[in-house]
């Protein structure tokens, strides 16, 4: 919805009070009682912020009286010298009520006495309890918000005694149950706003009787399967705004809505709403917004949508509609955005959509569209986004496309488009992400393209592209992203392309790229995923790869590189995948490498001699090193040259099976005692010699089953964490190896069996999950008392302990930390991949609903690692639609941790990808401002890090948020990183961005140093 019509704000209303309350007010009470009664309602309000401090009492003959006071409206007086007190704006006061159940009863007594008393705004405070009980006291009152606050319970059937209301807004509160009738009787009533509550009946007809209703919102509540839109609505002619967004509506829209011919804004997204659009809703020729996404909507579009003539928005996609675009969308002459993806339309685009001078964005992907682009699209109107991937669209790319030096973004990918690159794309300075992949594209890429100022992602791989990469890159100071693989590519790589600091992804696999790769590339500072397999370089590996320390990924498999293994890459230790196989190397395999914790690594088809470093010694690398004929160990004896045995031989053999003899009798001697001491260290911990252990393992660990899980189980290790749930300890195995124990505490059900659900769900979610950012489960323990998790052990702690401790431990010793702002956006991203692998890379995917810094883990180089799945649930496909979008966790209740829960979850437990969207923002808010999440000695009491960033970005600038303990050269990269935090922190789930699209926007705001 558009943000008109979110942020409807009360401003209009208190104008249209004050036009109706004229200097001809009867003044039936002095200024000194009108004092004492707006006295009496503070006296009754808990004003922590003091912002009421000048509600003092004045002397009578003091004209201006309580009308000086803050959040007091008063008239102008007219003809007359005294002004009369008729409203009060207590919007954003941080307020709350006296304890006392009576405190609100006595404050709103006092109020209605108040005899042209009409204005009541109460939005965003801390109000609690149900409707105020004597507010129907207040008859003349013809504007009343409590939105943004606490109030419960049903809604007052009480409300027609207030038969003057003319604008009400209850939303984000928590009423439930249903719409009273009362509400059907409010004649002069023109803004309805119920939105964000708990309401969870159904839309009853008679609000229909409204009939100068011109705004009604019921958008996000949570209404019965029975719920559908009732075709009473039609009935409300002087409709403007009509918000009915995720309320779980069914059936069809009605036909009677035709009838709303005043209406502007039409929001019925994220619904249950199936069956044909029906052709008379395209005859609401004022309407400028077509919100529809999200439904089951069917059938074809009406042709006669070009009736919608003052139409700028429409968004339709995510719905099972067919057929073909219609030709008079061309109509559509004010049409700026146009969503119609994730559909079945077929057909080719209508011609006349390039006149369209105000077309700003097209979406269309995820479709069937099939033949050219309107050749000419981009020459009438300055197109900023044109995304139509994954459809069956041909010919060439329309040459205009950035004739007006808008385009912004161009993806293309998954179609069949033909031809060259047009010229033109290269004289689009403003151009930020181009992807143009899996086409049949051929010729070379323009020049200028390359070097694009503003470019952040190149995507052309599967394609027939030729040439090389130009020198002119060295201007795309932005290029995150560059992908040319699959393509015939060749020549060797230019210089300028390794001055490219923010480059993070470079693939240029499965081409003709040739000649060396030159120690240039060690500035490649930032650089995450290196592949360029596949082609004809040569030389050597060089040492300088080493000081891209950012490098996860490195495929440089099938070239003809020849020479050793650089050393200096075992000092990589982000590097997870590393593959050289099918190359011309030699010499040995660097122990240097064993320090690297691959979950990919391939050597094989060199010629690599020497022993193989014990750490690859297992079943887990046997296909690593295949076709290496000179390399020996694990599956073949490394033999020393054999010489024929002599007398000393002999007698050195002897003495050597004597002693043999002798250490075997030690051993067992020594295996008797074990015995004995195990059995001692079992009965401390009441795991009898019957009760045996159960173990699964997960990843590769050398570790001795009796002995380590009693090493595991020791109580003098030290504690790393405790909760209601669990205790974490350190410990270390026989091999030496640290890990972090998880010993779950026994919870009992009703029915006196042990409660495995958060063992159950750890072992479900991350024994089957691989990611370089989620904490590894190493193993698991078990018998009928006691249940173990062991991971890797973090030395760093969680992100929590660090950044509001400060600290850095080692040991014993402890030093001060300054977590300077490169490491935290570097855990930011980190953390971020992981969440977005959860959500959408895992089949199905996983909700976490436990994101916070405390469960965000670093290692030894502070890298961030996901932790604690403990309550992750596995997200079930809507049975409603196949939508990969519409997955979500049915639980029977909300879990998480306050400060970090997001809002939606005060009217529903059901979790979706968006929860832990919210709550990662919250993360990012904590390294932004350096705050807990929760912090009452700064934010006051029932203040969270969201509400109170959000109103101290309302108050003043963006940087007074900022943490102070951070340079100052930073805070450009601060303020972007800020941009994101609030994008996923915004009240309704459906605007927060995926954890998709999260990584793309960390990419874009990595740290800036601001010399200014």
């Amino acid at each position: 919805m558009a943000t008109s019509l979110f942020h409807c704000t009360l401003t209009w209303c208190f104008f249209c009070a004050l036009s109706s309350i004229t200097g001809a007010c009867c003044t039936l009470l002095t200024s000194t009682e009108e004092q004492r009664i707006l006295l009496t309602f503070k006296s009754q309000l808990l004003d922590e912020a003091n912002l009421l401090s000048n509600w003092v009492l004045s002397s009578s003959n003091e004209s201006n009286g309580a009308c000086s006071w803050t959040g007091v409206l008063c008239t102008d007086g007219g003809d007359h010298d005294t002004k009369n007190v008729y409203g009060l704006n207590f919007s954003h006061f941080e307020l709350q009520w006296q304890p006392g159940i009576a405190s609100q009863d006595i404050a709103f007594l006092a109020l209605c006495r108040l005899p042209c008393f009409t204005v009541l705004d109460l939005t965003d405070n801390y109000f609690s309890s149900n409707f105020p009980a004597t507010l129907h006291k207040c008859t003349g009152i013809h504007t009343l918000s409590l939105s943004y606050n606490l109030f419960q319970g049903n809604l007052p059937t009480f409300i027609d005694r207030l038969g003057a209301l003319q604008h009400l807004d209850l939303s984000r509160n928590y009423f439930s149950g249903s719409i009273p009738a009362s509400f059907g009787r409010l004649p002069s009533l023109q803004n309805l706003k119920l939105h964000q509550n708990r309401l969870n009946e159904t839309i009853p007809p008679f609000l229909g009787n409204l009939s100068n209703l011109q705004t009604l919102y019921l958008a996000y509540n949570p209404l019965s399967n029975m719920a559908n839109i009732p075709p009473e609505l039609g009935n409300l002619t002087e409709l403007v705004d009509l918000w009915l967004a995720v309320c779980n509506l069914h059936g069809m829209i009605p036909a009677s809505l035709s009838n709303l011919f005043k209406l502007l804004n039409l929001d019925l997204s994220q619904n249950m709403l199936g069956g044909e659009l029906h052709p008379s809703l395209m005859n609401l020729k004022s309407l400028n917004q077509l919100e529809l996404y999200r439904n089951q909507l069917e059938g074809p579009i009406p042709t006669n949508i070009g009736n919608l003539t003052e139409l700028t928005n429409i968004d339709i996609s995510r719905n099972l509609l067919t057929g073909h675009l219609p030709a008079s969308i061309s109509s559509l002459l004010y049409l700026q955005s146009l969503h119609i993806s994730h559909n079945y339309l077929t057909g080719p685009f209508p011609s006349g959509l390039a006149f369209i001078t105000s077309l700003i964005e097209v979406f269309a992907f995820n479709n069937n569209l099939s033949g050219a682009l309107p050749p000419n699209l981009g020459t009438a109107s300055k197109l900023e986004k044109l995304i139509v991937y994954s459809n069956s669209l041909t010919k060439s790319l329309p040459p205009a496309l950035c004739d007006q030096g808008a385009l912004q973004e161009v993806q293309l990918s998954n179609n069949r488009f033909s031809g060259g690159i047009p010229s033109t794309f290269a004289k689009c300075p403003t151009l930020q992400r181009v992807l143009l992949d899996n086409n049949q594209l051929s010729g070379s890429v323009p020049p200028g393209l390359w070097g694009s100022p503003a470019l952040f992602l190149l995507q052309l791989n599967d394609n027939s592209l030729i040439g090389g990469i130009g020198s002119e890159i060295c201007n795309a100071e932005n290029l995150s992203i560059l992908r040319l693989d699959s393509n015939s590519f060749s020549g060797s790589l230019p210089t300028e392309l390794f001055n490219l600091r923010n480059l993070t992804y470079l693939s240029l696999f499965h081409n003709h790229f040739s000649g060396t790769i030159p120690p240039e590339i060690g500035r490649l500072k930032q650089l995450s995923n290196l592949y360029i397999q596949s082609n004809a370089f040569s030389g050597a590996i060089p040492q300088a790869l080493a000081l891209c320390t950012q490098l996860h990924v490195l495929q440089l498999a099938d070239n003809q590189f020849f020479g050793v293994i650089p050393r200096s890459l075992g000092n990589l230790s982000t590097m997870t995948t590393l593959n050289l196989s099918h190359n011309n190397l030699s010499g040995p395999i660097p122990a240097e490498l064993s320090a690297l914790t691959l979950t990919n690594f391939d050597l094989s088809y060199n010629h690599l001699s020497g022993p193989i470093p014990l750490a690859f010694s297992n079943t887990a690398f046997d296909k690593s090193f295949a076709g290496n004929m000179d390399l020996c160990g694990h599956f073949k004896l490394c033999h020393s040259n054999r010489k024929k045995p002599t007398s000393k031989r002999i007698m050195m053999a002897l003495a050597s099976s004597i002693f043999a003899v002798a250490f075997i009798f030690l051993i067992g001697c020594s295996l008797k005692m074990y015995g004995i001491y195990r059995l001692h260290r079992r009965q401390m911990f009441d795991c009898s010699a019957t009760n045996t252990w159960k173990i699964l393992t997960f990843h590769k660990v050398q570790f001795d089953e009796d002995l380590d899980i009693v090493r595991c189980l020791d109580y003098t290790n030290p504690i790393l964490g405790s909760g209601g749930a669990a205790t974490v300890y350190k410990a270390v195995l026989s091999n030496g190896q640290a890990v972090a124990v998880k010993k779950l505490n026994k919870v009992t059900n009703h029915g006196g069996g042990s409660d495995n659900k958060e063992f159950d769900s750890e072992v479900a979610t991350l024994g089957k999950i691989r990611h370089k950012h989620i904490v590894k489960l190493l193993f698991c323990c078990y018998n009928k008392d006691t249940k173990l998790l062991v991971y890797e052990y973090m030395p760093n702690g969680s992100l929590g302990d660090l950044m509001h401790r400060s600290t850095l431990l080692h040991g014993s010793k402890s030093k001060p930390l300054a977590l300077d702002w490169p490491s935290r956006y570097r855990i930011a991203l980190g953390a971020a991949e992981g969440l977005a692998y959860l959500h959408h890379d895992c089949s199905p995917p996983i909700v976490h609903r436990d994101i916070k810094s405390s469960n965000i883990l670093l290692d030894a180089h502070l890298n961030a690692y996901i932790a604690d799945f403990g309550i992750a649930r596995l997200m079930e496909r809507d049975s409603a639609t196949n939508d990969e979008c519409c997955y979500a966790a049915f639980t029977g209740q909300v879990a998480g941790t306050y400060g970090y829960i997001a809002p939606e979850h005060a009217y529903t437990p059901k979790a979706t990808e968006k929860s832990d969207t919210y709550s990662f923002g919250v993360v990012l808010l904590e390294m932004v401002t350096g705050k807990r999440a929760v912090a009452r000695e700064v934010f006051g009491e029932g203040m969270d890090i969201v509400r109170w960033v959000k109103a101290r970005l309302a108050d003043g600038e963006a940087w007074e948020v900022l943490d102070e303990e951070l340079a100052v050269c930073w805070q450009e990269g601060m303020l972007r990183l800020l941009r994101v935090a609030l994008l996923c922190t915004r009240s309704v789930p459906a605007s927060r961005p995926s954890m998709r699209t999260v990584v793309v926007m960390l990419l874009e705001a990595q740290p800036i140093i601001n010399n200014k």
